[in-house]
Order: structure tokens, then sequence, then C-alpha cells
């Protein structure tokens, strides 16, 4: 669960932006160094399972010392991370190209990593309200980390199901891809990130431990048994569209309507500059359009590959979509905490874009490619994104805490103390 209230220096005196400057660019522009510290986080959670079991839990272990002062929410984050990292390079390491079988108990450690996560990425935030360490920093973790999760989450999937190397490898990547980025975009519009009673952080985690479970006891030849004509694997992936539009739906609603209602308010006082700047609706649909290219232009290289790239290097083509979903979603979430114009297209996603499409127009016009020619695309594509994606990582983490005069994984001595006082 997300912080809430970003801070202020002992006294209420508002920190002062960093003074020197990064490598290359920095992702806070001055108007958003001069909004950010006023950054106030506005959500809710109507899962029934977390209102009735997680968050009283939750609110036991922090009230009654369970949890310790001295733990930091974003170390908490990144344990729950931890925990998917490693069950995603042993599933990896057993199923390397999605079409192998392994043994029950990797089946067990995915569903014992998804739950540790689960339990984790809601006790962060309220770990941040108790100790005084909410901060929009905390948010960008959380997020982050969650984006992250999103692609481990579904290529441990994928192998669990074996769906090959192939083009629905991506198609299953793309579902809760798709529900994750149209999430951020609504909250950016709307300003706040309301779940409903059945949602996929909660209800989705559930089933998804569920499914690892029964793979566990009845092994991967259960998702090749054959059900009024379909495959196991089929119904999953039916099962995950069906839940995935309706969701997608329901975030483009929201985001009309809240423009609707901005353009017929009267009281524009109260909405964002960046909200403002963007509350047209053909602006806010054009928001969506960096994600629907970058999907596009996999699925098109993927598809007419001449050397089937996708079928040879799985794992470094999903990843590299994996991290610029991560820049993508980390891009509007900082707009969104600095109350910043949010611009689509960014530098890594544009030469994905362009190089992508000279290989494709290349095959086409000349008739001829080669493996090794397509690998050394791939892999220069991949070793960018990845590069970018530390560099935005390792700036933001260094201008938000440097902005705020906040550690980033340290309580502060006199919170604890305090604490330890009550």
């Amino acid at each position: 669960m997300p912080p809430s209230v970003s801070p202020l220096r002992e006294g209420g005196e508002k920190p002062s932006p960093p003074r020197s400057r990064r490598y290359f660019f920095r992702y806070l522009s001055e108007r958003g160094v001069a909004n950010l510290p006023n950054y106030k986080y506005s959500g809710s959670d109507a899962s029934f399972i977390y209102q009735k079991f997680l968050s009283p839990m939750l609110n036991n272990w922090v009230e009654t010392g369970k949890v310790p002062t001295w733990l930091h929410p974003n170390v908490i984050t990144l344990i729950g991370l931890l925990c998917m990292v490693v069950s995603h390079v042993v599933t990896t390491l057993y199923c390397p190209t999605f079409t192998e079988s392994a043994p029950w108990w990797v089946w067990t450690l995915n569903a014992t990593a998804q739950l540790i996560y689960w339990v984790l990425d809601a006790l962060d935030g309220k770990q941040a309200r108790r100790t005084g360490t909410s901060s929009p920093l905390g948010l960008l973790v959380d997020h982050g980390c969650d984006a992250i999760n999103t692609t481990i989450g579904m290529l441990n999937t994928a192998a669990m199901i074996k769906t090959g190397p192939t083009i629905s490898l991506l198609i299953l990547w793309t579902a809760p891809a798709a529900v994750f980025f149209a999430a951020t975009w609504e909250e950016y519009y709307v300003g706040s990130l309301d779940l409903p009673i059945i949602n996929g952080p909660n209800e989705g985690v559930i089933l998804g431990i569920f499914f690892q479970l029964l793979t566990a006891f009845y092994g991967n030849e259960l998702w090749d048994q054959t059900v009024y004509g379909y495959t196991c694997r089929s119904g999953l992936m039916m099962l995950l569209g069906v839940m995935s539009i309706p969701t997608m739906a329901l975030n483009i609603w929201n985001v009309e309507m809240a423009v609707k209602h901005m353009k017929r308010d009267e009281n524009q006082s109260k909405y964002t500059t960046s909200q403002l700047e963007a509350g047209t609706s053909p602006v806010a649909l054009s928001r969506v359009v960096p994600m629907i290219a970058m999907l596009g232009t996999a699925g098109v290289w993927a598809y007419f590959s001449p050397t089937d790239i996708l079928s040879r290097h799985p794992r470094i083509y999903m990843w590299t979509l994996g991290l610029l979903l991560c820049k993508l979603v980390m891009t509007m979430m900082v707009s969104h905490l600095s109350n910043d114009s949010y611009h689509p297209f960014g530098k890594t996603l544009a030469g994905f874009l362009a190089l992508s499409l000279h290989g494709f127009l290349t095959y086409q016009y000349t008739g001829t490619s080669s493996p090794a020619w397509e690998d050394l695309v791939l892999h220069e594509l991949a070793a960018v994104v990845v590069v970018s994606y530390l560099h935005m990582v390792f700036s933001l983490v260094w201008e938000i805490s440097t902005l705020l005069d906040i550690p980033v994984f340290t309580v502060p001595k006199e919170k604890q103390e305090r604490l330890k006082a009550q």
C-alpha cells in the first residue's frame, strides 16, 4: 500500500531543490521540483479480502510492534521484490524456453514468493504511516516494484502453463501489462487510485497463487488437458482476457468522466496544473499511444520476424518490453507526483520503435535477414533499455531523496525514539 503524505523538514520548512546536476539530463523539471513536496496520496482499496483479512492482520502487526520500528518501508518493498526475483531465477533455470516441466517445489516456491510479495506490498504503506516516513519516493518505489513484478509474474505463469516461446507468450504478458498501464493512466487523470471490490492486486494475486499450487500438485501436464475442446492453457489465457477487458474499459470510462467533470466544474482551482493542461478527451487518449505503439511494434516484429526472434531469445525479448513498460509507468507516475505535464514519447521508447521499424522495413525491401543481424538489433535494444532504466531509477532516487531531504532505506533515529516513547 503506498504512502500517504510527503514530509517537510523539521519546522515546516520547504525543502530546497538539489543544486547539482545529473549527467545528461534530470527527470524533475523546475515545476516538478517546486510541486513534489506538496504531494498527498489519495486512494482506496474496496477488496473484500483486503478489507476483511489482509488490512486488519497487518494493522495488528504494526500496532503490536511485530514489525520493528527501524525497518524502512522501502526495505519492506524491496524484500518482497527480491523474493519474486529469486523465484523467477529458479523458474528460468528449470524452464528457460517456456516448454519444460519443473519439479513441484518450483511452483510451490513461486506461490510462496507471490504470497510474501502481496503481504509486504500492503505492509510497506502501513509501516510508512506508523514511522512517519511516507513520501512520494516511497510511492514511486512501490509502483516501480509493482511494474517489475508484472513481468516477473507473467513470465513465471507462462513457464507454468508452458506457452512456449511463441506469440502466446507475448499475448499472455500483454494483458496484465496493459491493465497496469491503464490503472496508472487513470490515477494520473483522476488523481486517486481506487481499487474496486474485485481487483488484480488482491483477488488476482490469490488466484495466481492457487494456480501455482494446483500446478505443484498435478504438474505442468495439467495445462495440456482438454475441456470442451479447449486446453486448460487456452482457458487460463481467455480468463485473463475476460478479466482485463472490463477492467481497462472501466479505466477509460473513469478518465472520460474525470475530463468531462473538470471541464464543467466552475472551481478550476482545485485541479492540478497537469490535469488542466491535459484536460480534453483527445489529449487524454493520446497518452496511451506510446503503450499501443510499443505493443503493436513488438507484436509485428515477433510475428513477422524472418528468423523467429521471439522463439530464439524469448526472455531477452520479453524483458526488453518489461523494462520499457516500467519506464512508461514511472514517467507517468513522476508527472503525477510532481503535478507536471506528461510527455508520452521518451527517448528510449522512440529508439525502440525506430530501430524495430528499421529492421522490419529492411527485411521487407531487401527480402533478406540473418539471425546474427536480428540478434544484434535485439541485444542493442535490450542494452539501451537496461542502461536507460537503471539511469532513471538511480537518478530519480537521488533527485527526490535530495529534494525532500529524506533517507532512502533507514528510519531516522528521532522517529524511532519517538515511537518507542509512545
